[in-house]
């Protein structure tokens, strides 16, 4: 009977994983991130700090997957991931959004200079070289940011301004970041 209970018990945690992360990274997926910035938001709140988004996008990586096939676009991600997750600091996430899209959630100071800081490391970070099927491939990474609660406070709507902010890093000639602001709603 305890055999039983401990493999009910095994599953019940298993299932719950799968719930909560991209199956590829192992990263915590979209919608379980939406539950990490709720708490901390309300972290960030109790502390006075700004919980910063950022709206990772791979430059040229359809190409990987033009060229190289679907599983070396999906060797890449695994590495990425890894990369990515070796560079956080207590208290910061990184979010497996979809695709080639990533979100990074990082408690910080009231100035930008941490923010930005961050942004260049994980710009550095994704374009260092990655070895992936015995070729050498180069990617860059546009970044979007927004920030509670100046930007706002829901998941959603902060999304969806780093995501017009990276679209402005991408005009901007990409491998580069930008942070939102309103002006970008009325270009």
């Amino acid at each position: 009977l305890q055999s039983e209970n401990a493999k009910v018990q095994q599953s019940r945690i298993e299932i719950q994983h799968l719930a909560h992360h991209d199956p590829l990274t192992q990263l915590p997926n979209r919608f379980y991130g939406e539950k990490l910035f709720e708490q901390l938001l309300v972290d960030c709140q109790h502390k006075q700090q700004k919980l910063a988004l950022l709206f990772i996008d791979l430059d040229n990586f359809k190409p990987v997957n033009d060229v190289l096939g679907h599983a070396a676009g999906d060797l890449l991600l695994e590495q990425l991931a890894l990369r990515l997750n070796n560079i956080l600091q207590p208290n910061q996430h990184i979010i497996r959004f979809g695709g080639d899209e990533f979100l990074l959630l990082a408690p910080c100071s009231d100035d930008d200079e941490q923010v930005d800081q961050l942004a260049e490391t994980l710009i550095q970070k994704c374009a260092k070289e990655f070895e992936i099927l015995q070729n050498k491939v180069a990617i860059s990474a546009s970044i979007g940011i927004s920030c509670a609660p100046t930007h706002g406070t829901d998941f959603k709507q902060l999304c969806r301004r780093a995501d017009i902010a990276m679209y402005q890093a991408k005009k901007d000639g990409r491998s580069t970041y930008h942070h939102y602001d309103e002006s970008l709603e009325k270009a």
